[in-house]
């Protein structure tokens, strides 16, 4: 996995102060700072929930991989009290909400409860998961901020095992963006497993 699909979230912006590589100044002048710890970055305001596959369909190794890749974009992002907020949701059996926008305004923070975060295992039911982030996430009382673009990153290992296309279709009632990150193809034979063999063209 990389960073790349991260311009398509309409958040490209959040990378621009990031610090080059050492002695990547030019001119005699120093590259913006890394935003303020607590305020953040104030030009990448988003409500973003990260939705991680805890299926034993991706793993326990996979799994790390997939929380190490969600950790990076997380600092890449700038969190902070006026900059954007991150909150953690699993996606296996039953969808879990590991941490919400509101529990931590600190990158620090915000990587030291992924790295808590335990693998679940059971079906990849992101649908289910999607359509809980949709209506018990992105809340007042969760610490969805008004005027904010609420956003949701779906990461997949192949298939869901539900119908992940209604669930799209519920989020975006709720004024949710939603974002899928594919982790790997389908193998040709999940694909008779499917509800939706298009699901990937769409």
């Amino acid at each position: 996995m990389s960073a790349a699909w991260i311009p398509a979230l309409g958040l490209g912006v959040c990378l621009l102060l990031l610090p080059g590589p050492a002695g990547s100044e030019g001119a005699g002048k120093r590259l913006k700072k890394t935003p303020e710890k607590k305020t953040g970055n104030k030009d990448c305001k988003a409500d973003i929930a990260f939705l991680i596959d805890g299926s034993f369909n991706i793993g326990q190794r996979r799994f790390n991989l997939q929380k190490n890749f969600v950790g990076k974009v997380a600092l890449m992002l700038g969190i902070g009290t006026e900059g954007p907020h991150v909150g953690l949701v699993q996606a296996s059996e039953h969808p879990k909400i590991e941490f919400y926008l509101k529990n931590f305004t600190s990158a620090k923070d915000v990587l030291f409860a992924i790295k808590e975060v335990g693998f679940r295992g059971g079906n990849s039911n992101t649908g289910k998961a999607l359509k809980h982030t949709a209506q018990k996430f992105f809340t007042v009382d969760a610490g969805v901020r008004k005027g904010i673009p609420k956003v949701v990153v779906v990461f997949i290992d192949g298939w869901p095992s539900d119908d992940i296309e209604e669930a799209g279709i519920v989020a975006r009632e709720f004024g949710v963006n939603v974002f899928i990150v594919s982790v790997a193809k389908p193998i040709p034979e999940e694909l008779g497993m499917v509800q939706d063999v298009t699901f990937v063209d769409k």
